[in-house]
């Protein structure tokens, strides 16, 4: 693990080296950020020192506001976005709060601590603190687009605008990689650390994967790469893509074998919501058929695929998410699916591997993910957070109230709680 004094030495040497988003979402925030006076630009350098900065003890818990565009007299409007929080449900009590943190923007860059006491929020900073009250400390003072806990909780990897940063529980700094280009806002950057917490694989859309280890060594798994993702048996899966028309690639490596590639599957063209089972065993896909006059929805067909052998196991007819990869169950065995997107019976189903479907929710379904003890699916319809149990047998609930439901939301580990993002308006999902 990282941690001790092998970490601190090998973390010093390495320091010394140094899918379909919204438009308008997306222009809001970027217009937000520079609302918030942070051009994404500008990082801070690469020497600067992390810093604490304490928020305000009571957290302002305010409405849910809107965006408000005013036309100035002279020049093109502006848009006044008022602070926004980043919100909390408890799953069994349904009580919602507010916490005493910026709302961060869509994308995965929340990441609950493993105990399930402990948020950290990558934004216009690195922000950590416990969700059951206090305030927030500010951990990297940079922009950050992507979080992730250490599998021993004690350490946060963040890719950041001035590199990979990994940072010790007090936002002491232990390493820095500046391999990774400062433009990264605009390269979807991600990371994942091992299971076994020994190495942090990271990147950028359509580039290799790094890998930096524990041990202050450092690796490359050439390609063009749009994302990655650790199998429960320490292997790496990644993916593999040229642009949204392309098939994609999943490749397999094994650490073993210096993350040599051991199996691969290729997809049709254009696959999206391309989802890999934590297990393993299968990925799924989804691709669109032909245009609907009545929709902007394209009707698709749902592949589940065996990972050894590339072979297809079950095909239907359904969707997968609009908004990010599809959701398998935490055992792999099933995979949530959309079901007659935009009809009069817009649903949520949860798919076995055989291709039956079992239909959970009835009335719409944007985002959706299973918990991870898997007895529950968490799903945004409109600007409303629902949750359904995955076996079918209680009706769904729902948990609250002015979500932004294109930006999801994220369980906890102990699968009690959700953050989500509070709606401020910008998309029309059907006609």
């Amino acid at each position: 693990m990282l941690a001790g004094g092998r970490m601190l030495a090998a973390m010093e040497i390495s320091k010394k080296r140094h899918i379909l988003p919204l438009a308008l979402a997306s222009l809001l925030i970027s217009m937000l950020l520079v609302a918030c006076g942070d051009d994404g630009d500008s990082p801070a350098p690469a020497t600067a020192t992390p810093t604490r900065r304490t928020a305000p003890d009571t957290p302002e818990t305010t409405a849910v506001p809107s965006v408000v565009a005013t036309a100035a007299a002279t020049g093109p409007p502006t848009v006044s976005v008022p602070a926004l929080r980043l919100q909390v449900v408890n799953v069994v009590s349904g009580e919602s709060r507010s916490l005493p943190v910026g709302f961060p923007g869509l994308g995965r860059d929340v990441a609950w601590s493993r105990d399930s006491r402990e948020l950290a929020v990558a934004g216009v900073g690195l922000d950590a603190g416990m969700i059951d009250g206090g305030p927030f400390s500010r951990l990297w003072p940079s922009n950050c687009f992507d979080v992730e806990w250490s599998p021993t909780q004690d350490l946060l990897a963040a890719a950041c605008a001035d590199g990979l940063v990994v940072l010790d529980s007090g936002g002491r700094q232990l390493a820095t990689d500046l391999v990774a280009p400062l433009s990264w806002a605009g390269l979807s950057p991600w990371l994942h650390w091992s299971p076994d917490g020994h190495t942090i694989a990271y990147g950028v859309a359509n580039a290799p994967i790094q890998l930096l280890q524990n041990d202050g060594g450092r690796d490359v798994i050439a390609g063009s790469f749009n994302g990655g993702q650790w199998l429960s048996d320490g292997r790496l899966a990644s993916i593999e893509q040229a642009d949204y028309r392309s098939p994609a690639t999943i490749r397999i490596h094994d650490p073993a074998r210096n993350f040599e590639e051991v199996t691969s599957v290729m997809t049709p063209a254009a696959p999206y919501a391309i989802a890999i089972g934590r297990d393993g065993r299968s990925v799924a896909y989804a691709v669109y058929g032909e245009a609907q006059a009545a929709s902007r929805i394209l009707p698709s067909t749902v592949v589940i695929a065996d990972l050894a052998t590339g072979k297809t196991v079950a095909s239907f007819a359904a969707y997968g998410s609009n908004y990010g990869p599809g959701s398998f169950s935490p055992d792999g065995s099933s995979l949530v699916v959309q079901t007659d997107v935009c009809g009069a019976d817009w649903s949520l189903g949860l798919a076995s591997l055989t291709g039956t479907i079992r239909t959970l929710a009835r009335g719409g379904v944007m985002h959706a993910k299973v918990s991870p003890d898997g007895s529950l699916v968490g799903f945004t319809r409109g600007t409303e957070l629902w949750v359904v149990a995955s076996d079918g047998g209680s009706p769904a609930r729902r948990l609250a109230e002015g979500v932004h439901g294109p930006a999801g939301f994220d369980w906890s580990p102990d699968s009690q709680t959700i953050s989500y993002q509070p709606f401020f308006g910008g998309f029309d999902q059907c006609p």
